[in-house]
């Protein structure tokens, strides 16, 4: 006897197809939705896996670079720091490097489709390349020479120039300046009178000051300024000399005495001097240069700043 059918279902009918059933009076298949729900996951994992089912992100197999090496076209040396920029055919820039120590660059991730590079570089004129075609997932290797160009230097105007010294020079260039008294000698005038033996050389020239014709001997000749230049009749008269502002002692040392002059050639050398101010009488010189052996005038040797 066959079974009779649970409460809420209804036996399929022959010839039903399979696995439909009624519960309640409606149909509903199992299986065939399961197999839907299925592949609707599918799709939606590629989907969220590959963010696109159109290849929205670019395969990285496709991604093209351009390498290379610029050089000097007469040496063929590599060029560093040099400046390189892709252009596109629409004549923006892509992207951009410098040149390592050996003139290298690359240029990664770039764009295919023509293109030129544009190199920039001080001393070298600015140098565009023809136009080069590259191909989706392309590593094009190129050599870019460039040729020098003459640097042009902007004009230069001095608008002032000013004279930095010690406060001891300050005073020797004040005086200088004025003119008043004496005869003075810059580093320039030191400079144009060329080579001398000695800074005697240099005052030796000036009207009233002469060396003395018999030094002794295996010593410099001495200065002297002649009494006959303040009215006197031309004797031989001691000088007093200052060094950067300090009296020299011609009883000490580097003289050797009053009969025989002061020996400037002993004291310092002509490339160590910045400046040297003569006064060839008593009323030339200024009250800072007064002394008791300053009646026949003074010399004055300034030497140049050690900085």
């Amino acid at each position: 006897m066959p079974a009779s059918p649970r409460p809420g279902t209804t036996q399929l009918r022959p010839g039903a197809p399979p696995g439909f059933r009624r519960r309640g009076g409606a149909p509903r298949c199992r299986a065939g939705f399961r197999h839907a729900a299925a592949a609707a996951l599918v799709l939606l994992g590629l989907a969220s896996a590959g963010g696109s089912l159109h290849g929205q992100e670019p395969d990285v197999r496709e991604e093209s670079s351009v390498r290379g090496t610029v050089v000097d076209a007469s040496s063929g040396r590599g060029i560093p720091a040099a400046f390189v920029e892709f252009v596109d055919q629409g004549g923006l820039v892509r992207a951009s490097a410098t040149t390592g120590e050996d003139g290298a660059f690359l240029l990664s991730r770039v764009p295919r489709g023509e293109f030129r590079l544009r190199v920039s570089s001080l001393g070298y004129a600015r140098t565009t390349t023809a136009a080069a075609r590259l191909e989706a997932g392309e590593a094009l290797t190129l050599v870019v020479r460039v040729s020098p160009s003459a640097l042009v230097l902007a004009p230069l105007e001095v608008t002032a120039s000013v004279r930095v010294t010690s406060p001891v020079l300050e005073s020797f260039y004040a005086r200088a300046e004025r003119g008043f008294g004496g005869v003075f000698l810059t580093r320039a005038d030191i400079e144009r009178a060329g080579p001398t033996r000695g800074v005697s050389d240099l005052v030796a020239g000036l009207t009233g000051v002469y060396l003395d014709s018999r030094p002794a001997p295996g010593l410099p000749a001495g200065v002297f300024l002649s009494e006959g230049h303040s009215g006197s009749a031309g004797r031989p008269c001691p000088v007093q000399v200052f060094l950067d502002g300090v009296p020299v002692d011609r009883r000490g040392g580097l003289s050797a005495g009053a009969q025989r002059g002061v020996q400037l050639d002993r004291l310092v050398t002509p490339a160590e001097v910045e400046g040297i101010e003569v006064y060839r009488s008593l009323a030339e010189v200024p009250p800072e240069f007064l002394t008791t052996d300053a009646r026949c005038g003074v010399i004055a040797v300034w030497r140049r700043e050690r900085i």
